[in-house]
């Protein structure tokens, strides 16, 4: 790194730092504002935590609306697109806090609206674990009936050769994803899919309808499935 560098680059952090705060600041700024107005109606004293949490649910739902979203594609880092999805990025690390996360994605009627207002097309039948990992909820797409399990990851985004490469997520209607799988962008799972536990989904790749996939199995955009058919545990390890 050159001397000249340094600067650009201390400056980069020092950007990221401040929207982390102001987008911080903007969720107790907007919390703290509508309790202090409800409770100066005259509540009881004991709504006052029900009021708080309603309240922070309210405000993220509405910064998850009027933040701007990116658009899918190959982004140089400097676009206005790679600007959009860092702000969504940095906002996930606010709702994503384990305490907020746990209490909206707990409550399924929470979740749906709070994933809507970010951008999600999502039925309110599904389940999803509060202990999945869910980035980028705007590119993602859950169908009727459709399970995702704990501790699976959902990612829209990776940054290859100096691009950011940002893709849709779809999870079909009745399709089942097993624990700890992990989906990138560019990928569809079909009606009636079952993904077994511990199942790696590499970027573009396509599931069609009533296929299985066996646990601990990686998948990939150069592999062309069968409606219908399926694939054994391991798959695609040690090719």
């Amino acid at each position: 790194m050159s001397k000249n560098d340094k600067p650009t680059t201390i400056g980069k952090f020092l950007i990221f730092d401040v929207i982390m705060i102001i987008l911080w600041t903007a969720f107790f700024a907007g919390t703290t504002a509508l309790t202090k107005l409800e409770m100066g109606l005259g509540l009881p004293d004991w709504a006052f935590i029900p009021c708080v949490l309603l309240n922070a649910f309210v405000v993220l739902c509405i910064m998850g609306f009027v933040i701007p979203k990116p658009k899918v594609g190959a982004h140089s880092m400097s676009s206005k697109n790679a600007t959009f999805w860092f702000i969504n990025f940095q906002f996930s690390r606010v709702w994503g806090y384990p305490v907020i996360k746990h209490f909206i994605f707990s409550i399924g009627i929470l979740r749906t609206i709070f994933l809507k207002c970010c951008g999600a097309k999502i039925s309110f039948a599904h389940a999803f674990s509060s202990y999945a990992h869910l980035h980028d909820p705007y590119f993602l797409t859950i169908k009727k009936g459709a399970t995702v399990g704990m501790h699976t990851s959902l990612v829209s985004h990776y940054i290859n050769k100096g691009k950011l490469v940002l893709g849709p997520i779809s999870i079909g209607e009745n399709a089942l994803v097993g624990a700890w799988t992990r989906i990138g962008p560019d990928c569809s799972i079909g009606d009636n899919a079952f993904i077994s536990a511990d199942v790696t989904i590499n970027p573009g790749t396509t599931i069609p309808n009533d296929f299985k996939v066996g646990h601990s199995s990686a998948l990939s955009r150069k592999d062309k499935f069968v409606a219908g058919e399926s694939v054994p545990s391991f798959y695609g390890k040690g090719k």
